[in-house]
């Protein structure tokens, strides 16, 4: 039984929709893998699956027991990347490399279809950096050979893509299209990043890191506390930038009477 689905996004709203013209074997291009064929036609990509109905069930059997399998490989995976950077490289170093790789861009040049930096990457890397004590990192020579740690990242960030299909997939309350959406809206968030309202992210993070609420009490803080302290520097800057104005506006004022 093949399985052919198409994620589009019109008029702002997501539709996961199977129609005969996106069932197309005249793709522009397309490349298999197993039964696996991912196909693009124009701005259309599909995903299409020639397994049989006991196939495919076999398949999610054996995603079910693999999940604590790709959990541990994850965090072991994370470990190390932790321990190479403590042991090997200056934090600043590190982390200046992979800004430079992941996030600057030339705008003369930049086209983001072909953009292969990954927000994620420099994340995973600075959130190591402010884990441990300035004291933990070792004296001496540092290495510049900054691809070895950036290849390690980008495995760990193929393990973490990989992880989260298998956990998406193993969500039974889910149905296939919640699933879906699911997926898609977490590699979105995680992976390719956009523009959002400062709200948003606020909102985000706030339940993300509720979840970690006793762990942030032991370090003196809770989300809370940290977008407070956000809010009052913003405020700051903007009591700073508008007080000569409002001066000015009173002095005129004054003037005026």
């Amino acid at each position: 039984m093949a399985l052919q689905k198409k994620l589009k996004i019109k008029d702002k709203s997501i539709s996961l929709e199977c129609k005969k013209r996106f069932l197309d074997d005249k793709y522009d291009e397309s490349f298999e893998k197993g039964p696996i064929k991912l196909a693009r036609k124009g701005n259309i990509i599909t995903l299409q699956s020639d397994w049989q109905q006991d196939e495919h069930e076999q398949f999610i059997n054996s995603v079910k027991t693999r999940i604590p399998q790709l959990k541990e490989e994850l965090d072991k995976k994370l470990e190390t990347i932790e321990k190479v950077i403590v042991e090997e490289y200056d934090p600043l170093e590190v982390l200046a490399s992979a800004t430079l790789n992941n996030l600057i861009v030339d705008p003369e040049t930049y086209s983001e279809s072909s953009f292969e930096g990954k927000q994620l990457n420099v994340e995973v890397i600075q959130n190591i950096i402010l884990k441990n004590e300035l004291e933990k990192y070792t004296i001496g020579i540092k290495s510049r050979a900054f691809e070895k740690i950036e290849k390690m990242v980008e495995e760990y960030y193929d393990q973490l893509t990989t992880y989260i299909m298998f956990e998406n997939t193993n969500r039974e309350k889910f149905s296939k299209s919640e699933k879906e959406v699911h997926f898609r809206v977490l590699l979105n968030f995680l992976f390719i990043r956009g523009h959002a309202y400062p709200q948003h992210y606020k909102g985000i993070s706030c339940e993300l890191f509720s979840l970690l609420e006793e762990t942030l009490k032991q370090k003196g803080f809770v989300i809370e506390d940290y977008w407070s302290t956000v809010d009052e520097i913003q405020k700051q800057i903007h009591d700073k930038l508008n007080k000569p104005l409002k001066m000015l506006q009173e002095e005129h004022s004054k003037f005026r009477s």
